[in-house]
This record gives structure tokens, C-alpha cells and sequence, in this order.
């Protein structure tokens, strides 16, 4: 790792040593400065020439800013929880696009085998039947955004063949983390209070979007000849 990359993950790790110490604090200090970094990072990766692509994914690493900041006062309400829910329901709906114009327009991987869905579908259903009964007035903003995170994870696997698999597999796997991430946001919050929530859910959060960062830039975001 070169340039900010080491600063990134040192600001994370300072982020999941706080959770473990329960130090808001270190919480408040270190969170907000992981997508900033993270976006200088994505910049300096493309040498500030994005495709369109890559500006989607931008826009979805600022909008995961916005709902990182918002979910720092979920304890005061519900409404900023119901806040942070809605920026990183847009930051994932960026994603899904950002995949989709990678694709460039090729035939996706979802069509050709739809059977990539089911496992998705399964473990939306078993997550929104744990917690349905504690959702209350969250009930269709959760149904919502749990559908399209599952959508965004899709939208990686359905890139599969049409780039380079470096980007494909890099980008998959930040997908995957990222949906284990708010899952456990879900499952702490509406199911069971899990140990060490916080430090897991950050740690698998920060690793998430630096791989899809990394997987999205050049020269690894090729589409195959």
C-alpha cells in the first residue's frame, strides 16, 4: 500500500480500538475522517480522472460520509437512525449504477444465471422475519434498504466476466463485507445485541468500502476485450 492507503486503515483501527475501549470519543474523532481519506485515496488512485463509473462511486463513498456522521446520534432518536438508513440507502444505490456502467452494457452474469439471487433473497427473508416484530415504524425503510443492499451486492456479482477479474473479485468482496456490515447493524439493533458489535461492524464496514474503492480504480476497473 502506497501514498494514504497506511493512514486509512491506522484511522480505522484507531476507530475499532475505541469501540473496544467504549470511548465515544475516539468514535466521534476517527469515524468521520474515514470516507474523506478514503475519497483523497480514490483520487490520487485515478489521478483525479474519473469515468463515469468511478464518479458514481464517488458520490457514493460522500453519501456513506453524510450517513456515517448522521448514525454517530442514532442514540438521541430513531430519526437519525432513519437518517443515516437514508444516506446509505442512496450511497448503495450509487453503487448498483457505478456496477452497471462498468458493466458497459454487456450481457451481466444475473441473467445468465439467475440462481446467484436465491442465497440473497433467503437471507433477506430470514433477517427481515428475526427482526420484523421490532421494527415498528421502521418496518418499510428496513424492507427497503435491506432489498437494495442485497441489490448492491447483486449488481457486483453481475459485473462478473465483463472486467477484469481483479476488479470483479475485489469489488465483490468488498460487497459482500459491506452487506455483512449493515447485517449486523440490523441483527445489534432489531434481533440481539451482539459482542463486539461495533468494532465488527466497523471492521468489516472500513475493509468494504476500501476494497470497492481499490476494485472501481484504474487500471483494475478494464472492461475485458
Amino acid at each position: 500500500m502506497k501514498g494514504w492507503a497506511p493512514v486509512y486503515f491506522i484511522v480505522l483501527l484507531l476507530n475499532i480500538a475505541g469501540r473496544i475501549l467504549e470511548s465515544p470519543m475516539i468514535d466521534y474523532v476517527t469515524k468521520p475522517l474515514l470516507m474523506p481519506i478514503l475519497l483523497w485515496i480514490f483520487w490520487q488512485w485515478n489521478k483525479g480522472e474519473w469515468d463515469k463509473a468511478q464518479k458514481w462511486t464517488a458520490a457514493a463513498l460522500a453519501f456513506s460520509c453524510i450517513g456515517d456522521i448522521v448514525l454517530m446520534f442514532q442514540a438521541s432518536g430513531d430519526l437519525y437512525f432513519a437518517g443515516g438508513l437514508f444516506a446509505f440507502l442512496l450511497a448503495h444505490l450509487f453503487y448498483i449504477y457505478a456496477f452497471l456502467v462498468s458493466n458497459n452494457k454487456r450481457r451481466g452474469a444475473l441473467k445468465a444465471q439467475p440462481a446467484f439471487i436465491l442465497p440473497f433473497a433467503l437471507f433477506q427473508g430470514m433477517f427481515l422475519y428475526l427482526s420484523w416484530p421490532k421494527l415498528a415504524e421502521l418496518k418499510i425503510p428496513v424492507l427497503l434498504y435491506t432489498t437494495v443492499i442485497s441489490g448492491m451486492t447483486l449488481a457486483a456479482i453481475n459485473r462478473m466476466g465483463n472486467v477484469a477479474s481483479s476488479s470483479f473479485f475485489t469489488v465483490l468482496f468488498g460487497a459482500l463485507l459491506f452487506l455483512i456490515s449493515d447485517s449486523l447493524i440490523g441483527m445489534n439493533k432489531f434481533v440481539f445485541p451482539l459482542p463486539m458489535a461495533g468494532a465488527l461492524i466497523m471492521l468489516f464496514y472500513g475493509t468494504g468500502q476500501f476494497l470497492i474503492a481499490k476494485g472501481m480504480s484504474d487500471p483494475d476497473n478494464q472492461q475485458q476485450g
